[in-house]
């Protein structure tokens, strides 16, 4: 049974400050986005139910006439439930990425159409690269003594080293895909024939 992730996240959110559900969405869509998602639809449906469970509790912030925003806090169990599963070992996660499963498929559009996904893919890791760059920058002449700087710089190291290796990918794909042809792949028998080569090839068969 897989275990509801959201609910550890916010609770680590929350061991930083109290926080509104905005701040924590704020959070989730600025530094932590680097490594972790989680919709807006999310947030607010799994801050209700910590709070439910004894969790978190909630005041509502006195305001100035407009809609009432709620702040959360972290309770004593709230934190003792953080601090378990931090002591847990990290579950593999399966990846996601559109970009390299359109690769996979790529003999349906050819090389040309893969150069510009790979050229895309490129400016996207070169922005991530930047702001990486950037946020350590920021740990580093904000809170240099604050004892999640070193935590977070790590974090930081090791999207960098990501970012970097990728663009070395993507120098390899597009000399790669520079030197490939359009192909014709074929009817439906044609193509059969070909999943079937490689099925017996997986297997280890002549």
């Amino acid at each position: 049974m897989r275990r509801n992730k959201t609910r550890y996240a916010l609770l680590g959110c929350l061991s930083l400050t109290p926080m509104t559900g905005y701040d924590v969405r704020q959070l989730c869509e600025g530094v932590l986005a680097f490594f972790w998602r989680e919709s807006f639809g999310q947030i607010y449906t799994n801050l209700r139910k910590l709070e439910a469970e004894g969790l978190l509790k909630s005041a509502p912030i006195p305001g100035d006439g407009g809609p009432e925003r709620i702040r959360y806090r972290l309770r004593p169990a709230g934190l003792k439930e953080l601090r378990a599963w931090l002591e847990e070992e990290a579950t593999e996660q399966v990846p996601r990425d559109e970009m390299m499963l359109k690769l996979f498929f790529g003999p349906e559009i050819g090389p040309d159409a893969c150069l510009g996904h790979i050229r895309r893919y490129r400016g996207q890791q070169e922005r991530r690269l930047r702001d990486l760059e950037e946020g350590i920058r920021q740990v580093e002449a904000a809170q240099p003594d604050s004892p999640y700087a070193a935590y977070w710089r790590l974090g930081g190291r090791r999207g960098i080293r990501q970012a970097n290796a990728s663009l070395d990918w993507c120098d390899e794909a597009e000399e790669a895909l520079a030197g490939l042809a359009d192909v014709e792949l074929g009817d439906d028998a044609e193509r059969s024939a070909r999943w079937a080569r490689f099925e017996a090839a997986q297997k280890g068969e002549a």
